[in-house]
């Protein structure tokens, strides 16, 4: 691990989603605990945009690293993907193959980065003065709303693809359109989010957005490294990683 070769040690806390316990965590580490924090921001604190905690490091002269999630207004370094290009690549690949009636379902509306992916829907289904059917974007946090939707959408249109922006809403659709005696990818081609060691193992297997995890968590940690070694001012940097659709079956044509 980079860390240990640096001579640090990696203390790994989980929030759980949970603001509240993500702010008892940054309260625990700020007492010198840690001479640098890499930070994937829960749920709740990107859903209410209570940063005030980790703002506090910056006081501390602590550098702190965001990933994963970085669709937040923040002067911090960050390392992330485009999660907005990203679905609009996946629906221009698509269309690019004849499709037209594509839809789009998501469980996590409240996460900035499932914004990004939306909006990233709508210009890509929007262009060339092509207009926007709301009725094909499903986006709620309840399951029982996401399949419900998701079953009337099925019943009043013949769909021809779906982008699934999360792991449950990808194995929601994928279920629900195989309930339907539909068949992937002859009737509906899917393009998710899934962990890219389970997305072989599900059947069909799901064509899935590859965010380079590893990666992101390499570029992250050398960054906090180089901050924690050379802590004078700096300007904050973003990193962006371009992200690539991973075909399996599910987009076979």
């Amino acid at each position: 691990m980079r860390l240990e070769k640096n001579g640090y040690q990696l203390i790994t806390y989980i929030s759980n989603e949970s603001l509240t316990v993500e702010k008892q965590i940054m309260d625990l580490i700020s007492n010198g605990l840690a001479d640098g924090v890499l930070v994937s921001v829960s749920a709740e604190t990107q859903t209410t945009k209570n940063y005030d905690h980790i703002y506090r490091f910056t006081e501390y002269e602590i550098p702190v690293v965001l990933f994963d999630r970085i669709n937040i207004d923040m002067a911090l370094d960050k390392v992330g993907v485009d999660d907005m290009q990203s679905i609009f690549n996946a629906v221009q690949y698509l269309k690019s193959k004849g499709l037209s009636k594509i839809g789009l379902v998501c469980s996590i509306g409240d996460l900035g980065l499932a914004q990004a992916r939306i909006n990233g829907y709508k210009a890509a289904m929007s262009d060339q003065g092509n207009a926007l059917k709301e009725e094909f974007l499903i986006v709620s946090n309840d399951s029982d709303v996401l399949k419900n939707e998701l079953d009337l959408l099925l019943g009043n249109h013949k769909m021809e693809a779906f982008v699934t922006l999360d792991y449950l809403s990808t194995l929601l659709t994928s279920r629900l359109v195989q309930e339907k005696e539909l068949l992937i990818p002859k009737d509906i081609k899917i393009i998710g989010y899934v962990n890219e060691d389970f997305a072989p193992f599900l059947w069909p297997s799901i064509s899935y957005i590859d965010q380079h995890p590893l990666k992101i968590g390499e570029i992250a940690t050398q960054l906090l490294i180089e901050r924690i070694k050379k802590p004078q001012p700096k300007e904050a940097e973003e990193k962006v990683l371009k992200t690539e659709i991973i075909h399996l079956d599910s987009t076979r044509l």
